[in-house]
């Protein structure tokens, strides 16, 4: 189960149009690198667990999540 500030993230990375990288969360959220990875494992495994969800690593870019509509539902509650 994800923490309060990890469901914060993976809604940034599911909203997001573009790949968010690991250092842009790591200042919004005013946490480590070492601490927004972790999260970032965290919310892999969650979403390899949801039908219809990927999660999308773009080397030298960033991060997103894509999810069909009808699992959005998933990530917003």
């Amino acid at each position: 189960m994800l923490n309060q500030r990890q469901s914060f993230i993976l809604k940034d990375l599911e909203a997001a149009k573009e790949p968010i990288t690991a250092k842009a969360l790591a200042a919004k959220y005013n946490i480590s690198l070492r601490t927004i990875r972790n999260d970032i494992n965290e919310i892999s495994d969650y979403v390899n667990t949801l039908e219809g969800v990927s999660f999308i690593k773009v080397p030298g870019l960033g991060m997103r999540i894509d999810a069909l509509m009808q699992s959005k539902i998933y990530i917003i509650n």
